[in-house]
């Protein structure tokens, strides 16, 4: 039988193994690449997964571009309804996300690829009370996420504008709330 001081160490030890058992587990599920759509629906006996519903931390979840000043140029078909030219580029096939670290006072994103293909994306930062730009390139693997932030340079606070640049994609520019 256990002695009381040896019981406390097997106790403390096996909580210690369980916490970080968990910690890993939780890091792990959140750098688990994404699943592709077209394949989850047409594989055989297999249903799409349900949406998670997000945490009360998350500040904005998809981020909707600001409408573009220029006049768009449009063809039209045989029926008058004017569709988008070809020469548009498509929107960049991505959805961030903003999360306040409240440590730093600071604002952190996490980029999600919801394409196949790897892209290299140009992140630019604009102070809305300096007016200060800073830059970095941040590449997210095919349906993977990426994060930025402090660590790779961004200041990012409140009211700043952050504008995501790949070619041939549209450009995605958004304000952190």
């Amino acid at each position: 039988m256990l002695s009381f001081r040896a019981s406390i160490v097997v106790t403390m030890l096996a909580t210690f193994a369980l916490s970080l058992g968990v910690m890993l587990w939780q890091r792990r599920a959140e750098e688990a690449p994404m699943p592709n759509p077209a394949t989850l629906t047409s594989a055989v006996g297999q249903r799409p997964a349900t949406p998670v519903a997000a945490s009360a931390s998350l500040v904005q979840s998809v981020a909707q571009p600001v409408p573009v000043q220029e006049e768009r140029k449009l063809t039209s078909l045989a029926n008058g309804a004017p569709v988008p030219s070809s020469t548009d580029p498509a929107q960049m096939p991505v959805q961030i996300v903003f999360k306040h670290r409240d440590r730093l006072n600071k604002f952190e994103a996490r980029i999600v690829n919801t394409s196949g293909d790897s892209l290299s994306i140009d992140v630019s930062v604009l102070s809305a009370s300096t007016h200060h730009a800073s830059q970095t390139q941040v590449d997210v693997g095919a349906y993977l996420q990426s994060r930025f932030g402090i660590d790779d340079g961004l200041d990012m606070q409140s009211g700043d504008q952050v504008t995501l640049r790949r070619h041939p994609y549209r450009d995605l520019v958004m304000q952190i709330p």
